[in-house]
């Protein structure tokens, strides 16, 4: 198009009429008309990664469906990667980088064991939404081409207090997991006293 100085949708009804005409044999335009092609084989696995592709979004939409919890999840996480990335402050970036590393990790805890969900009802309708209003303000604040005392002393709370949000969501994703580590203490301890009870506890292992 640029070559022949004309707009892409002219030259993309161009080669439709040159395909049907037969002067691309094997050629075919993708779905978006703004690439042609040449050869069966090629536009066959065209066609399977578009297949492969819109079946990863109808399962990624059955999925969103059926936890909607963990589909709000992604959205707060996408939330603060796109005020991290517009934020070049690299004190603040580590924060929010660390407190989306957190945050993910807690969503995937409760898609995989449903059962925690009642233990993060505050963290979803309180929490949470707090933590990205602070977050969106400090993007704003720094966004704006003059700046105070007053924005930069909002700015310093908001950052002692991401501190704060981060510990405070770390031990929430710690204590998710509290049943599974008292689990795993007492099936050890059982194991032991089974072992210990067989006579298969010590230097029994060691055999010469």
């Amino acid at each position: 198009a640029s070559a022949i100085g004309q707009s892409p949708q002219f030259v993309a009804r161009d080669l439709k009429k040159m395909i049907r005409r037969g002067m691309f044999p094997d050629g075919h335009l993708d779905d978006e008309e703004t690439h042609l092609i040449l050869g069966y084989d090629t536009y066959r696995r065209y066609q399977e990664m578009k297949a492969k592709t819109e079946r990863l979004r109808e399962e990624q939409k059955a999925a969103e469906a059926a936890n909607p919890v963990v589909a709000e999840g992604r959205q707060y996480i996408l939330k603060i990667r796109e005020a991290n990335d517009a934020l070049p402050e690299e004190d603040i970036s580590q924060k929010l980088q660390q407190l989306e590393t957190i945050i993910g990790k807690i969503f995937a805890c409760v898609e995989q064991r449903p059962q925690k969900l009642p233990e993060i009802r505050r963290f979803l309708n309180y929490y949470l939404p707090t933590t990205l209003k602070l977050v969106t303000a400090y993007r704003e604040f720094s966004e704006q081409p003059v700046q105070g005392s007053n924005i930069q002393n909002a700015k310093n709370t908001i950052k002692q207090t991401l501190d704060t949000v981060n510990d405070a969501f770390a031990k929430l994703l710690d204590g998710l997991y509290q049943d599974d580590v008292l689990d795993i203490s007492s099936d050890a301890s059982v194991l032991e006293t089974m072992l210990a009870q067989e006579g298969l506890t010590g230097g029994d292992f060691e055999k010469k």
